[in-house]
């Protein structure tokens, strides 16, 4: 079984990669974590589009170099990182599942109460969970100051 982790906003691959080495141990899983463009030492700007080629990128990496079955992956996004992680989801009808620590609903609504997408919003999570056909586990620490808990609650329901 293979984990494909995307961190959050304030982390790189170099910050993580401890957590990587408990997270295996502990999972008894290999992890596969990566940067996405502009963060860490990875070239490139940081934007929305950029993470989804990321991901992509990094599972392309899995199943033609490591010759991982996409029935042996489970996604794992944390915070902004549950953005490429629901993208690429919803592109795999047959992956193991799918783990979201303080996934966000949207770029927007971590900033304000909106209740509707809007065109200009980034990583729209509420509208792509829908079509992921995995298991999905969410996790959300009630004390959670970035991301209110209402956004794990919403995904829940």
């Amino acid at each position: 079984m293979t984990l494909l982790y995307s961190h959050g906003n304030a982390a790189d691959i170099g910050q993580m990669f401890q957590f990587f080495i408990e997270l295996s141990d502990r999972l008894r899983v290999n992890v596969m974590g990566y940067d996405y463009a502009g963060y860490g030492r990875s070239n490139g700007e940081p934007s929305e589009q950029n993470t989804y080629a990321d991901i992509e990128a990094v599972y392309k990496c899995l199943k033609e170099i490591y010759e991982v079955k996409e029935e042996d992956i489970i996604l794992y996004g944390q915070s902004i990182g549950s953005g490429p992680t629901l993208e690429l989801a919803t592109k795999l009808p047959q992956i193991r599942g799918v783990i979201l620590q303080s996934a966000i609903l949207s770029g927007l609504r971590v900033m304000y109460r909106i209740k509707y997408s809007l065109w200009l919003d980034i990583y729209k999570n509420i509208d792509k969970i829908p079509n992921v056909s995995c298991p999905v586990l969410v996790i959300h620490g009630t004390e959670d100051d970035i991301v209110d808990i209402s956004h794990g609650k919403s995904f829940g329901s």
